[in-house]
């Protein structure tokens, strides 16, 4: 029988099963699976549940695109994992319902500067504004355009709460010294989710890669609620 207090999950009771074991870091880990449990269904238990669900959904998207996996890896600080690094950092944002207009999508950067954004029923636009004063422009590196749409405020019948949609772009030997319009089309199925819904959340950040494909530099994140 095991008995936990957690401030997000509230008192959880239960039987444990078998163990288990895993590496993380050159540390060593031993977790057990619960056979049964019983949690508290208080209001306040349940909307941090609610509250940790929707950030992990959040960060399983955020991780969906390999550049911006590569930053949170570069910042775990005392975090085991990317997820557990992006869930931390955003569980405070997030609410029961879905991701807020103050959720982010890498750790604090450099200012992406995005000087316009839109989400339309079947694309995004963003406009990269010139980017000169930074340290590596003209070095023939690689800059990646990630974001992050979460269409809310459905219509119609049973539809789901809100649906999160990852796109990343990419474009070898940027050059820093222009602005640059990007377009990012959705795919059929895409278009006909984002049709469901009134309104939207837009998540961009800038990912600066080297030639060998680390990344050296990264911006923070711009949003924008689309209504």
């Amino acid at each position: 029988m095991a008995r936990i207090i957690n401030p997000v999950f509230g008192e959880i009771k239960g039987v444990v099963d078998g163990c288990y074991t895993k590496k993380l870091r050159n540390k060593i880990y031993i977790a057990a699976c619960p056979k049964r449990l019983k949690k508290t269904m208080d209001d306040g238990s349940v909307g941090r549940r609610k509250k940790f669900s929707v950030t992990a959904q959040f960060a399983k998207a955020v991780r969906s695109l390999e550049p911006l996996e590569a930053v949170w890896k570069m910042n775990l600080g005392k975090c085991l994992t990317a997820h557990h690094a992006i869930c931390k950092k955003n569980y405070p944002l997030s609410s029961p319902e879905r991701p807020t207009e103050q959720n982010v999508i890498t750790p604090e950067g450099f200012d992406p500067g995005i000087e316009k954004a839109e989400v339309y029923i079947d694309k995004i636009s963003a406009v990269i504004p010139v980017l000169s004063a930074v340290s590596y422009a003209g070095q023939g590196v690689l800059l990646s355009l990630n974001a992050l749409v979460c269409f809310f405020d459905a219509a119609g019948i049973n539809p789901d709460r809100y649906q999160l949609f990852a796109f990343c772009r990419e474009f070898e030997n940027y050059d820093f010294s222009e602005s640059k319009t990007v377009l990012i089309d959705f795919s059929p199925e895409e278009k006909d989710l984002a049709g469901r819904y009134g309104k939207a959340l837009l998540y961009i950040a800038l990912v600066v890669k080297g030639n060998d494909g680390r990344v050296i530099d990264y911006s923070s994140t711009y949003s924008k609620e689309i209504l």
